[in-house]
């Protein structure tokens, strides 16, 4: 599937939503085609449709340009303002109410793809806009009629929410330890900014292997859970800690220009279980698997002096 979405193309929420809008663009076509007896509201749906393909256009090719994904936020609340706007100047009071399904499309979709902040800020933001464009005009529809949209709403995106959250975290967490594992390290190290001096630090924990056969498999799972809460207390918030497989961990510490003092926050756990590390700097254009390498290199030749 990976060789059929061309290189250039925009991260995956955008692509969904571009693809969204471009069905309801068809939509609004299609009930251009189909005969009618109110030319004004095929002529709406004919506006509509010019602009959801226009907004398309902007989601795949202007938004995800803005830095940190927050153009994904403005796609959202572009698209949908604009959407629940357009109900305004619809006389149909089923069309009002039907309007409110695209309601729960756009808090869905945001609930999916936003952190949970940013999704209930969108919730409130969506949820007054449709509730001021269907209580005003000769056709607006009844308090209990929004009341009863807007609870669906934040009941089903809230459920994805927190169902998503806790998929993800079952993804990207090592079940042992409670830190990230490669998949989440990825994840939070995609957008981190690396424009400032960032250290990549590779640990290895000396004798493991011999501790694991001297006093079993559990107690050895319970080494690992200490040092990965040792090592979680010495790191900063902005520092991201994963557990690379074995008794691997890898660290990413943002400005933080010197190895070696970096490497010293992490004299606590180091005392307490003994490893080894190397470290290097991970330039803002150079791929993770060369700084890695690096840093393995290093840790590799400082093992004999951990000895």
């Amino acid at each position: 599937m990976r060789g059929l979405i061309p290189q250039n193309a925009p991260p995956l929420p955008f692509r969904v939503l571009a693809g969204l809008l471009l069905v309801g663009a068809t939509s609004g076509l299609l009930f251009v085609i189909m005969p009618s007896d109110r030319p004004d509201l095929q002529r709406l749906d004919l506006i509509g449709a010019g602009v959801y393909t226009a907004m398309a256009l902007v989601v795949w090719f202007a938004l995800p340009r803005i830095p940190h994904e927050w153009g994904l936020d403005g796609a959202i609340y572009i698209t949908s303002v604009s959407t629940f706007a357009v109900v305004a100047f619809t006389d149909l009071v089923e069309g009002r109410v039907l309007v409110g399904y695209l309601l729960v499309l756009f808090a869905t979709f945001a609930a999916y793809f936003l952190p949970l902040r940013r999704y209930l800020l969108a919730l409130v933001i969506m949820s007054a806009t449709y509730g001021a464009a269907v209580l005003g005009g000769s056709a607006s529809i009844s308090v209990s009629y929004l009341v009863i949209i807007i609870l669906i709403t934040g009941s089903t995106s809230g459920f994805v929410a927190v169902l998503v959250r806790r998929l993800r975290a079952q993804a990207t967490t090592d079940a042992l330890t409670g830190v990230l594992n490669r998949t989440g390290f990825r994840l939070a190290t995609q957008y981190l900014n690396r424009e400032t001096p960032t250290t990549l630090a590779l640990i290895d924990l000396d004798g493991f292997k011999a501790y694991n056969d001297t006093h079993g498999h559990v107690a050895g799972d319970r080494y690992l859970t200490e040092v990965a809460r040792q090592l979680r207390g010495s790191l900063r918030r902005t520092d991201v800690l994963a557990r690379f497989g074995g008794d691997e961990f890898v660290i990413v510490m943002p400005d933080c220009a010197c190895e070696a003092q970096c490497l010293e926050r992490l004299g606590a756990a180091g005392r307490d279980h003994p490893w080894s590390a190397g470290a290097t700097q991970w330039g803002p254009a150079e791929p993770f698997d060369e700084a890695l390498r690096r840093a393995d290199e290093r840790l590799y030749e400082a093992k004999p002096r951990s000895r």
